[in-house]
């Protein structure tokens, strides 16, 4: 029997998506009909007349041209795509994703206010003279990067499955684990070596509160997402379950390491009389002590529930799915 090289899998996936298009039908018809293809072409390479690899695919698009020969297939349409992903893969790559788009985003945002520096003259933003201008628009810059990174992962995780439901591979799901591996190990050394731009002037009042919502919002799109992503194994209702989890344990860990430094410093005198409960619940009272840090810190584990509560409520409101 002849066996099939990779090029002409490759020829035969690009024609099964094709074949899906031209006859309306949904991605979950398509493991079906790539099989069914591919039958057909041995069928051709392995006959009585010899035919090249390409004069079978030729014969395959022929056979299927018309819309009778995949009408059987229409069941399939509406049905989810059978999903081989296991949840480790899928926690894997939202973790690779979000260190790449993060560490882009450290770059972004000095690019940024390298750029809001440039365009103002020298002595608004000299070391201890930084003018009202150049503050405001510095601190409305850091505001606004994040949220918009966070929508960003979500675009390419949803660029991701669909092209997973298409039938389409996507280098970190399908490589070696080897390979995400090594990926993994230098997103960590880039993003914890990629300075994070700090913030200028001072930061108390109302902007700790901004801060505290930006927080609160980009973690929610993060965690939403996450979720998201990881729930698109298809019949399997541990992995939304397990997914949560996990979400909520990362997010306790930052919450309390960010507590735990910030008890550090009250123990070296650093946070005054500043408790640990003002500290999580009240950032105003003590916007005189690293602000940022609670901000960013203290909310991680309230948004990781926020998100999961409107996740699961979202899920239960929505109608049936098909496993």
């Amino acid at each position: 029997m002849t066996d099939l090289d990779e090029k002409t899998l490759g020829v035969l996936e690009a024609l099964c998506r094709k074949t899906l298009r031209a006859h309306g039908l949904g991605a979950g018809a398509h493991d079906a009909l790539y099989d069914r293809m591919r039958e057909t072409l041995l069928i051709y390479l392995n006959g009585k007349v010899p035919v090249t690899p390409e004069e079978a695919l030729l014969l395959v698009q022929e056979a299927y041209s018309d819309a009778a020969s995949v009408e059987d297939l229409r069941a399939f349409a509406a049905a989810r795509p059978r999903d081989t992903i296991s949840l480790g893969r899928r926690l894997a790559v939202a973790f690779a994703a979000a260190l790449a788009v993060n560490t882009a985003g450290k770059l972004v945002l000095a690019l940024l206010l390298a750029l809001l520096a440039g365009s103002m003259p020298p002595d608004s933003h000299a070391p201890g003279r930084v003018s009202a201008p150049f503050d405001f628009a510095s601190f409305a810059i850091h505001v606004a990067v994040w949220p918009a990174l966070a929508v960003v992962f979500g675009l390419v995780m949803f660029r991701w499955q669909r092209r997973l439901a298409a039938g389409a591979r996507v280098y970190l799901v399908h490589c070696p684990a080897e390979h995400l591996a090594v990926i993994a190990v230098v997103l960590v050394a880039a993003y914890a070596l990629t300075p994070l731009a700090p913030l200028t002037g001072a930061i108390a009042g109302a902007r700790v509160t901004t801060l505290s919502l930006q927080s609160m919002v980009t973690g929610v799109i993060w965690y939403v997402v996450w979720l998201w992503w990881c729930d698109q194994l298809a019949g399997n209702p541990k992995a939304i379950i397990s997914a949560l989890g996990v979400q909520i344990g990362w997010a306790t860990v930052l919450s309390v390491s960010g507590i735990g430094g910030l008890v550090l410093l009250n123990l070296s005198g650093g946070l005054e009389s500043a408790s640990l409960w003002h500290l999580s619940f009240s950032p105003l009272r003590v916007s005189h002590i690293n602000p940022v840090l609670v901000a960013v810190l203290t909310h991680q584990l309230t948004a990781a529930v926020i998100a999961g509560v409107l996740y699961v409520v979202a899920v239960i409101a929505s109608p049936k799915r098909t496993p």
